[in-house]
């Protein structure tokens, strides 16, 4: 719902009754700059090379040296634009410029094979030691405890492809 406030739904307009100095205005200003600000520093200037299907793109683009620093403003006027947008999650990032149908439906490996994540093996070797942590707790012979366990068997699946990769690299 917040999103759906955040990117200037016009009922949510009317809530602000065309305040100019309304704190939400200086909000939706700023949000793609801040977007586009954290997506520049979390990808395309990341030293940790980027898995997942959006974040194998920018590794392709940083390799031909497509990526340079006169696309900054190309980058931020995208975000202006509503073209992509960014927000960081548990295995890196998403560029969705819509609310996310996957993360509602299903758990954190949704986003595994989204074609706009981006993930990132440090965050990825996080959230396996997390769930790792978080099954310790739940009883070994609820529904609970064997979702949980298969999506962390997912998980560790996609950590052994992404170790492959980068050994090849």
């Amino acid at each position: 719902m917040s999103l759906y406030y955040a990117k200037g739904s016009s009922y949510a307009l009317d809530l602000i009754n065309n305040d100019k100095y309304h704190f939400a205005n200086e909000y939706q200003a700023t949000q793609p700059i801040s977007q586009s600000l954290a997506y520049i520093a979390n990808t395309l200037l990341s030293k940790e090379k980027l898995f997942g299907i959006h974040g194998t793109q920018i590794e392709k683009q940083k390799k031909e040296s497509i990526i340079s620093e006169d696309d900054r403003a190309n980058t931020i006027s995208q975000f202006k634009k509503g073209e992509i947008s960014y927000q960081e999650t548990f295995l890196g990032g998403c560029t969705t410029t819509t609310p996310c149908q996957h993360r509602a439906m299903r758990s954190i490996t949704a986003c595994l094979n989204c074609d706009k994540s981006i993930i990132k093996k440090s965050k990825l070797e996080r959230v396996i030691k997390a769930q790792t942590s978080m099954l310790k707790n739940l009883d070994p012979t609820s529904l609970e405890y064997r979702t949980e366990r298969s999506d962390l068997k997912t998980l560790k699946n996609v950590l052994v492809n992404i170790q492959k990769k980068s050994s090849i690299s």
